[in-house]
């Protein structure tokens, strides 16, 4: 009796085990069907530059990527992703400096005020990593991060996979831009509606996370302990920047960070024709904080 109920036992351990299996070639697969092809390229070694840009948004709409490549002689790629914070950039960051060519530089672009805190339009961008479980690293961050169970995700496929393996649309096919230089959106000439350029904002050093400043460090490390130049870049808002934040930033920083403002005496900067919204700026705005951006960096190659 004993040996009839291990050997069914067993029967139905090997055909969960077979059933399993046949979730593999789906979950390999996803990744081939992304609609933002970078972070499996960064995962696939596929990255090669000079000059790499790191943030959320605002590292995506505040530069333009062509025109840093002309002014500074150098291949730019930009690796920003919308709603993003420090957290994921330094968790991209680990996964590119095991796969890819170091970057001479890396410019990380600011959230003013929101770089250590938490907010809501900015996060850890799991969906970003769902369809990449095909990759080791991936699954092991979303077990730490208590997005799988570690037993489970060890032991079975099918636990791994995500309601993405099942969407077998094909997206749209990948622009030229974005495959060049990483940038997701084409920066457009809209302009905010005029309105009062906001003046008075002061930090609230409570509302820091402690794993956010750990993060921020261990993004400065990473650069540091392999010799790549590290840029902090704050990108103008419709507002004057937030009291005592680049103060911060500084008193975080290590001495070999390099912190690049942009120009507060620039009038330019406080016309709502420069911004497309109140944290992001247009095409017109973005050239010219590519342009200081661009002399910032030739600046840092001549010393």
């Amino acid at each position: 009796m004993v040996k009839h109920f291990v050997l069914k036992c067993g029967l139905f351990l090997l055909f969960l085990v077979v059933i399993d299996k046949a979730f593999l070639p789906l979950r390999n697969s996803v990744p081939n069907r992304v609609s933002d092809p970078r972070v499996r390229e960064l995962l696939e070694g596929n990255i090669d530059a000079d000059i790499l840009i790191m943030g959320s948004s605002r590292g995506d709409e505040s530069i333009r990527n062509t025109e840093l490549e002309e002014a500074t002689g150098k291949k730019v790629f930009n690796l920003s992703f919308h709603g993003t914070e420090v957290e994921f950039s330094t968790f991209l960051l680990e996964l590119f400096v095991d796969r890819n060519r170091l970057p001479e530089t890396i410019v990380r672009v600011l959230d003013d005020p929101h770089e250590l805190c938490k907010e809501e339009y900015i996060d850890f961008r799991f969906d970003l990593l769902y369809p990449l479980v095909k990759y080791a690293p991936v699954r092991k961050e979303l077990v730490k991060r208590g997005q799988k169970n570690w037993l489970l995700n060890a032991l079975f496929v099918s636990h791994q996979v995500n309601w993405q393996a099942f969407d077998f649309r094909q997206p749209p096919a990948h622009n030229d831009t974005l495959l060049r230089y990483g940038t997701q959106v084409e920066l457009n000439d809209k302009s905010l509606p005029k309105g009062e350029y906001v003046r008075d904002s002061s930090l609230n050093q409570s509302l820091e996370l402690r794993e956010k400043v750990q993060a921020f460090k261990r993004f400065e490390a990473i650069c540091h302990e392999r010799d790549v130049n590290l840029v902090l870049a704050l990108a103008p808002n419709y507002r004057e920047v937030t009291q005592g934040f680049m103060q911060r930033i500084k008193e975080l920083a290590d001495p070999e960070t390099h912190l690049f403002e942009f120009d507060r005496c620039l009038q330019a900067y406080a016309d709502s024709t420069c911004y497309n919204d109140p944290t992001h700026l247009n095409r017109k705005g973005a050239g010219l904080f590519t342009s200081e951006l661009a002399t910032c960096l030739n600046k840092l190659e001549r010393e």
